[in-house]
């Protein structure tokens, strides 16, 4: 059995609305890639708002990993992060 714990109200407040910043970095970004047309981009790092390079790819990765409808693949090569388009079998054109 879990043994919850209830959040104090101190708590609660610094944790109020972390919930609807999910994707505030990740979704914008995604999105204007899709409405590009473009078929592979280069993310730039400067100007993302996200803390590290490796915070960047890993919220880009669970944002299209959790969103089924969007067709990208999200890697990383010679530390740079990557969108590329996929067909709806993950292929690549």
């Amino acid at each position: 059995m879990v043994m919850f714990e209830e959040v104090d109200k101190k708590t609660r407040k610094q944790l109020e609305g972390r919930a609807n910043k999910r994707g505030a970095i990740t979704k914008p970004i995604i999105d204007e890639f899709i409405e590009s047309g473009k078929d592979m981009v280069k993310v730039p790092f400067e100007g993302s708002g996200s803390k590290s390079l490796t915070s960047l790819y890993l919220g880009l990765k669970n944002y299209v990993k959790n969103h089924e409808d969007i067709n990208v693949e999200v890697f990383m090569h010679h530390g740079e992060v990557y969108l590329q388009r996929v067909d709806a079998n993950g292929k690549t054109d």
